[in-house]
Parts: C-alpha cells; sequence; structure tokens
C-alpha cells in the first residue's frame, strides 16, 4: 500500500512539473534566400507560432546574415540545397514543455529554416554573443601586462585547484539542457 502511495506522488509530481512554464532559448538559421525584406515577415511568423503555442517572448536577437563555418544541407521542395551563409537570431521565451516541443516540430516543418535548436535556460540566463559582435578589448601597454601577469600568478598559487569536469559530465550536462 505503501509503494502504490509513493508511486502516485511521484507520478502528481510528474505532472506538476510538466505543467510549470519554463524558459526556453530558440536559436535558428533563415534562408539566405529570403533576402533582407522576408526576414521581418519570418520574424512575424516565428512570433505568430510561439504565441499559437501560448508562449511568451522574453528577448530576442534579430537575425543576421552571416557566414557559416562550413556549408549546411536542407531539403526544400524535395531538392537539397547547400548554404554557406544564413541569417541567425535567438527567442528567449517562456512556454509550457510539451507546447515548446510542439513549436521545435514545427521549426523542422518550416522550409525556410535551415537548422534550429531549442535548449531550456533561465530568464536572467545572459545571450551568448557572437565573438563578431562582442566589444573589442583596449589595448595594453607591456608594463601593465607585466604587473598583472605577476598579480595573476600570486593570486593562482593561492587558490585552491578547481574541479575540472571530464568529457561525459560536460556531455552529460549538454543532454539535459537541450529539449
Amino acid at each position: 500500500m505503501l509503494l502504490c502511495i509513493a508511486h502516485m506522488n511521484e507520478a502528481n509530481e510528474t505532472h506538476l512539473i510538466d505543467d510549470e512554464a519554463r524558459i526556453y532559448e530558440l536559436g535558428f538559421h533563415i534562408v539566405p534566400t529570403v533576402g533582407d525584406e522576408g526576414i521581418s515577415r519570418e520574424i512575424e511568423s516565428l512570433h505568430a507560432l510561439i504565441a499559437k503555442h501560448e508562449g511568451t517572448i522574453i528577448s530576442e536577437e534579430l537575425p543576421q546574415l552571416m557566414r557559416l563555418a562550413y556549408p549546411l544541407m536542407r531539403d526544400i521542395a524535395r531538392k537539397k540545397h547547400s548554404f554557406d551563409s544564413a541569417y541567425f537570431g535567438w527567442i528567449v521565451f517562456e512556454a509550457f514543455p510539451k507546447k515548446a516541443h510542439a513549436i521545435k516540430e514545427a521549426m523542422r516543418h518550416n522550409e525556410h529554416i535551415i537548422r534550429s535548436l531549442l535548449v531550456k535556460t533561465e530568464k536572467d540566463a545572459s545571450p551568448v554573443r557572437h565573438p563578431a559582435n562582442a566589444p573589442r578589448s583596449e589595448v595594453k601597454s607591456s608594463s601593465d601586462i607585466s604587473a598583472r601577469t605577476t598579480e595573476s600568478e600570486t593570486q593562482t598559487e593561492s587558490k585552491e585547484p578547481e574541479n575540472i569536469m571530464t568529457e561525459e559530465q560536460i556531455d552529460a550536462e549538454i543532454d539535459k539542457l537541450i529539449v
């Protein structure tokens, strides 16, 4: 009898967890053939998709055309296309898990999306910026650099060693984030 109650409680807790809205980040590449004019239509389409699935947009970065590190293949109208550039953007939104999975599935079927990735995140998490858009650091003189090196060496000696994760642990943490 006690085992049945414990099992029921676990089922109810799982149900409650699925009923809680979560924060997701949707990263995506849009085909370059839509052009600068078509990007606004695609973004409106993504906003409508999220709204249709009862999601609330928290923040976003409008897509910018960028050269890809390697060509991406995509079947469009039953023909394979290769892209070496794409419009990359992201949207952070809040939604229920089942609705987020529906959004992910809809992204797979959108022919204007080359690739997308949906991950769980937190409301106050800082988005990672593309290195080309990152602020440049100020150039320091060689005396400033050598003074900092001496300070950091002293601080490093007094610190305790950090916990280093194995590749398996890193992979497991990444798998937890990917939806």
